[in-house]
């Protein structure tokens, strides 16, 4: 079940001397704890809204300036990873982000997470729109490149001038409770934010977004290896494309859907067969755990990949 949830706070509730500490406990509460520096006596003003799909969420803030830093303290209290995508509607910041600075301004985009040390400056009045969603999401459509990415979009690109619109305008419908589309239209802004960076772009077919899309796939079928119903169909559904076109994906693979399930369902079982801790467990019961319902099927399905049957395999690499 889908939570769908949406809060407004704002400064203006609270007594002058108490507005900076209660928005450092708001934005802790947002973004993860950060240490901030006080701007100074004055009374502080701050607005933020945010709207949540799940796990997946629409900040729209407005802060005057201040100092904030995440180093190695404030990142061992993380219990998540999380990564962010920040428009800036007006206003000006500064970033710094495992040394590298980053100078945004009005229809600037930001991409941060939460595994760097990073710091920031609001130099003048900000007004900011951020995606805030779990790293893993991310991780899945960029397994192995997500780290490398730019972390700033230039606001005169055509990508991320569509990224740009896209948050402005994120539909209401999305964070309604009666939406029953709501992680498609979430893995679509998945799909327009993995088009906005620019290693993805021409090159290599590594670099493609094709390539990036089968990066996700794989992480899909690797997450629900055990699901001993998954099948091409149930891949499509989870990943919320058609089966015509996640066989059109595997097509340059050389290599079917269906064949690339069970052939990591044996690699996996071939790792654990090999796994002297795994001892205790016989052959069948690895087997049904990554997936396969019959063990004679999988003795079969293990010798024809590998040439030697499993209980063979287990003796000679124990």
């Amino acid at each position: 079940m889908y939570e769908y949830t949406g809060n407004a706070w704002s400064t203006e509730g609270y007594a002058a001397s108490e507005r900076f500490e209660a928005w450092r406990q708001q934005l802790n509460a947002i973004y993860l704890d950060w240490s901030i520096e006080k701007p100074g006596d004055a009374a502080y003003q701050a607005s933020v809204s945010t709207r949540s799909f799940d796990d997946f969420t629409l900040v729209n803030c407005r802060c005057e300036p201040f100092r904030a830093s995440r180093r190695a303290a404030q990142m061992a209290q993380d219990t998540r990873e999380i990564i962010g995508v920040q428009l800036v509607i007006s206003g000006r910041e500064t970033m710094d982000i495992g040394g590298e600075q980053v100078s945004l301004s009005e229809g600037d985009l930001m991409i941060w997470d939460n595994t760097r040390p990073m710091s920031f400056a609001v130099q003048e009045s900000l007004h900011k729109l951020s995606i805030i969603m779990p790293l893993s999401r991310f991780k899945n459509w960029l397994p192995t490149s997500w780290y490398t990415i730019d972390k700033k979009i230039a606001k005169g690109s055509m990508s991320g001038q569509l990224l740009s619109t896209f948050m402005r305008n994120m539909p209401d419908h999305m964070f309604n409770r009666e939406n029953a589309n709501g992680d498609a239209l979430i893995e679509a802004t998945m799909g327009l934010l993995v088009d906005a960076l620019d290693p993805l772009r021409g090159g290599s077919e590594d670099q493609s977004l094709k390539a990036a899309q089968m990066m996700r796939i794989r992480g899909i079928i690797s997450e629900h290896l055990s699901d001993g119903e998954l099948t091409p169909h149930k891949v499509a559904a989870l990943a919320k494309i058609s089966v015509r076109y996640l066989h059109w994906l595997f097509e340059s693979e050389g290599i079917t859907a269906s064949q690339y399930i069970i052939s990591q369902r044996l690699q996996r079982c071939r790792r654990e067969l090999s796994n002297p801790v795994m001892g205790n467990r016989t052959i069948t019961d690895i087997a049904f755990s990554w997936g396969f319902q019959n063990s004679a099927h999988f003795s079969r399905r293990f010798k024809q990949e590998f040439g030697t049957s499993p209980h063979e395999f287990r003796k000679m690499t124990n």
